[in-house]
């Protein structure tokens, strides 16, 4: 007898850029081919195992827009409903950042076994600390939106580096325009990646942040970096 290969079953909340849109301002960038698919529906669309069995979004039409887009069964305005409905194995969370934790948490109580979820990852430590503590009381497995780590480009680097190509790394250094949260979580992620995934013994860092950003010990705006220090626990320094 032949053991069919399992097929996943996966939910998206959010319907906007990152969850269905966003492939179409990537399509004819030169760079394209690194990045297409983008978008969460798109991605699930590409992968034979897995099928996006429903989207939920508070904006009907857009719930409406992505169903047609991608060939999607069944919509909601509400995810909690959906994730009660549909049971999925996977649940990507393409939301505010303000909503991330809340979700999560929901999902990880209601049976879904893998959370992938948009950068920024939530907008306090608090928070960080709750997802990770459902995530681990009910054996979730988590990951957010920081893949560069897992495009052919960056694995080559990566590899280049291991194999001792370009000698001994003692120094990574990441720069460019764009804010803490939505831009330099890539970078944060790539120094750690190319650094071999080590350990971290400190950060120092200052950014531009007003105090009114703040409120219950939270943010949701997107502070500019003006310096970041790591030092890695193996050595190299970010």
């Amino acid at each position: 007898m032949v053991k069919m290969a399992k097929r996943y079953k996966a939910c998206l909340v959010g319907c906007g850029r990152m969850g269905a849109t966003i492939d179409d301002e990537i399509r004819n960038r030169p760079d394209s081919a690194l990045y297409l698919p983008y978008s969460h529906a798109a991605a699930y669309k590409s992968i034979g195992d897995v099928e996006l069995v429903a989207v939920a979004d508070i904006i009907p039409e857009r719930v409406e827009a992505t169903k047609r887009r991608y060939g999607v069964a069944r919509g909601y305005t509400d995810y909690r409903k959906m994730i009660e409905v549909e049971m999925p194995d996977i649940v990507s969370i393409a939301t505010r950042p303000s909503t991330h934790a809340s979700i999560t948490m929901f999902a990880a109580e209601h049976g879904v076994k893998g959370i992938y979820c948009e950068k920024p990852l939530c907008c306090s430590m608090e928070e960080a600390d709750a997802m990770i503590k459902a995530c681990e009381k009910y054996g979730v497995k988590f990951n957010y939106g920081a893949q560069r780590r897992y495009m052919p480009l960056y694995k080559k680097i990566r590899e280049l580096i291991e194999d001792g190509d370009i000698g001994d790394i003692h120094c990574i250094i990441g720069y460019g325009f764009g804010g803490a949260q939505w831009t330099h979580t890539h970078t944060t992620d790539m120094l750690m990646f190319l650094a071999g995934d080590p350990e971290v013994d400190y950060v120092q860092g200052t950014v531009v942040v007003d105090a009114a950003d703040f409120e219950d010990n939270c943010i949701e705006t997107d502070p500019q970096i003006l310096l970041g220090f790591v030092k890695f626990r193996n050595g190299v320094l970010g």
